[in-house]
């Protein structure tokens, strides 16, 4: 489950998904950055956004710790760098942690 209210980002930890991206004009290029804290130096997750799409796989958020993140998205256009978007990304903790197979 994705959720996405007032900007900020809200994800069960593992799950896939899409969030489609409007920009509000043509980016040449878009990338979507998430850390623990604003001021850290290493990222949890950078993923680009790829026509207007930001996908999750079950990688990208399976080993993350439940809690509040914060994340930004820039723009790269016409030589202009942009960020439109700095917010809160959420990971919820989930109960299956692992597929069973039943025979």
């Amino acid at each position: 489950m994705i959720k996405f209210v007032n900007n900020n980002i809200s994800i069960v930890r593992g799950d896939t998904g899409i969030l489609p991206i409007n920009f509000s004009q043509e980016v040449d290029s878009a990338v979507f950055s998430v850390k623990k804290n604003i001021e850290d130096t290493e990222y949890v997750l950078q993923k680009n956004i790829t026509d207007g799409v930001l996908q999750f796989d079950h990688e990208d958020t399976n080993d993350l710790d439940a809690g509040k993140y914060v994340y930004d998205i820039q723009v790269n256009y016409n030589n202009n760098v942009e960020t439109p978007i700095i917010a809160y990304f959420t990971v919820i903790a989930d109960v299956t942690r692992e597929w069973l197979i039943w025979i």
